[in-house]
């Protein structure tokens, strides 16, 4: 019984997390940010969703910040995320914008 209820609720996020990218996400960005994140998060030997987990990529690829003040609204990210991060991120979403006018 205690391994059906974690499981029923990871399918649940899943899913919450699949809607929200059908909205007004960019799901092309989304899977590049991804792709990122996995990448950083193997440099550090870390696992992903400590670099940000799929909720600030999602609004990330919603909101699309360009700026280091734009990205500190996104939901996860603070003045260590902007640090450690930032520069990586916000330089993968501008080369997307310019790519994808």
């Amino acid at each position: 019984l205690a391994t059906i209820a974690p499981q029923k609720i990871k399918s649940k996020k899943l899913k919450n997390t699949k809607k929200n990218l059908d909205t007004d996400c960019n799901s092309t960005l989304y899977e590049h940010l991804r792709q990122l994140r996995k990448s950083l998060a193997q440099a550090a030997s870390i696992p992903p969703f400590m670099v940000f987990n799929d909720a600030s990529l999602i609004e990330m690829s919603t909101s699309l910040p360009t700026t280091k003040t734009d990205f500190l609204k996104i939901n996860g990210v603070g003045q260590k995320k902007l640090l450690t991060f930032g520069k990586d991120f916000l330089q993968a979403i501008s080369s997307f914008l310019k790519e994808n006018p």
